[in-house]
C-alpha cells in the first residue's frame, strides 16, 4: 500500500522526467528505410562478401532511425563536456590495436596460417583470441572513462560489467568455428 500524499511530495521532480516529443515521420521513415535496405541487401545476389558489411550498415541506419523516432537526438542544451581529442587518442588507438590485431588473427585462423598441427593451432587461437578481444575491449572503456561517460569513482578492474565480458570472451571466444 502506498503512503498517502503529503504537501511537501509536490515540489518534488518527478522520478521519470518526461522525454522528448517522438519524431514520428522522420524517425519512421529512416527506420523503415533501414530495415528494408537490410531486408534487400541479405537477399541480393553479391554473396556474403558485400552482402554482410551492407546489412550491417542497413541495421545501423535503422537503429539510428529508432533512436529519432524516440527522440533521442532533440534534447536541448550545451552537451555536458567536450573532450580534446589528444586524450582519446591513446584508447583509441589500444582499441584498434586489440580490435583489428583480432580481425587479423581470425583472417590468419581462417586461412591455416596457424600451423598444421590441429592441437597447437587450437591452442594458439584459445589463447590469442580472447586476449585481443579483451585488449581491444579494455581500451575502449578506456576511452570511455576519458570521455566522461564512465564514472572514475572506482578502477576498471573493480566493475562487475569488465568481469562478466572478460569470462564470457574467455570461455565463447576460443570455440568460434567448432562446430561448422
Amino acid at each position: 500500500m502506498s503512503e498517502p500524499r503529503t504537501d511537501g511530495d509536490a515540489d518534488e521532480a518527478p522520478l521519470v522526467p518526461p522525454g522528448n516529443r517522438p519524431r514520428w515521420v522522420r524517425g519512421g521513415a529512416i527506420t523503415v528505410g533501414g530495415l528494408a535496405a537490410a531486408v534487400l541487401a541479405s537477399i541480393a545476389p553479391w554473396g556474403p562478401r558485400a552482402g554482410v558489411p551492407l546489412v550491417g550498415l542497413a541495421v545501423l541506419v535503422a537503429t539510428v532511425g529508432v533512436l529519432d523516432l524516440l527522440g533521442g537526438f532533440d534534447d536541448e542544451g550545451d552537451p555536458a563536456a567536450t573532450v580534446p581529442l589528444r586524450t582519446l587518442g591513446a584508447p583509441v588507438g589500444v582499441t584498434a590495436l586489440g580490435w583489428g590485431g583480432l580481425f587479423f588473427a581470425l583472417r590468419a585462423a581462417v586461412a591455416g596460417g596457424f600451423g598444421a598441427d590441429e592441437a597447437r593451432a587450437r591452442l594458439v587461437m584459445g589463447l590469442v583470441m580472447p586476449a585481443l578481444f579483451l585488449v581491444g575491449a579494455a581500451g575502449f572503456a578506456w576511452g570511455l572513462a576519458r570521455a566522461g561517460v564512465v564514472r572514475r569513482d572506482r578502477p576498471l578492474w573493480r566493475h562487475p560489467g569488465l568481469w562478466l565480458v572478460a569470462v564470457i570472451a574467455c570461455v565463447l571466444l576460443p570455440t568460434l568455428g567448432s562446430h561448422s
